[in-house]
């Protein structure tokens, strides 16, 4: 179980205006030009609200996520690896678990999005998943792993345009943990 205490957040939150880097900007704006409003996407995050909010602006997504597609762990009872707060995004979107695609860098919320019943892309392409043992653990998990955010928008663009059993219609990208 991860805790976040208030003075933690608090003091994050700074460091997150200065050092943040956008991560798959182009690939959600690409997303979105390409399919239009049928591809919906959302944030499902374990990281507290307030922290998500502020990656969304520093990161210039906003338009692609507005603060009611941006759904973190104060949402529900148990976070992740729980399944509660993909299936509570997925129910507020109105789609069912078989119909969504989740992008994720975590252990936790892999075992998340497993145990909701979506599909799982695994991404290690941010700075916090460049350790051997990190990689090695996502590696376990045997789902398909991407590193680069071009590798993303073309799993993606495939899944959509060529669908199999259990197509994807909603991307939910996930904050670091």
């Amino acid at each position: 179980l991860l805790l976040f205490f208030p003075e933690q957040i608090a003091g994050s939150l700074e460091l997150f205006r200065q050092r943040l880097q956008p991560l798959m900007l182009h690939t959600v704006s690409r997303l979105q030009e390409d399919l239009g409003a049928d591809q919906q996407q959302c944030i499902a995050s374990g990281s507290p609200k307030e922290r998500v909010e502020l990656c969304v602006d520093v990161a210039h997504m906003r338009p692609y996520f507005p603060t009611h597609r941006v759904y973190t762990r104060e949402l529900v009872s148990q976070g992740k690896p729980a399944p509660d707060l993909f299936w509570y995004a997925a129910a507020d979107m109105g789609y069912t678990p078989d119909e969504c695609l989740v992008i994720e860098d975590s252990s936790s919320g892999i075992r998340a999005a497993q145990a909701a019943g979506m599909e799982v892309l695994g991404f290690l392409g941010g700075g916090h998943t460049n350790a051997d043992w990190y990689v090695q653990e996502i590696m376990d998990f045997g789902i398909p792993v991407v590193h680069t955010e071009e590798e993303v928008y073309e799993y993606i663009r495939n899944r959509i345009v060529e669908p199999v059993p259990s197509s994807s219609s909603v991307s939910s990208v996930s904050a670091q943990e």
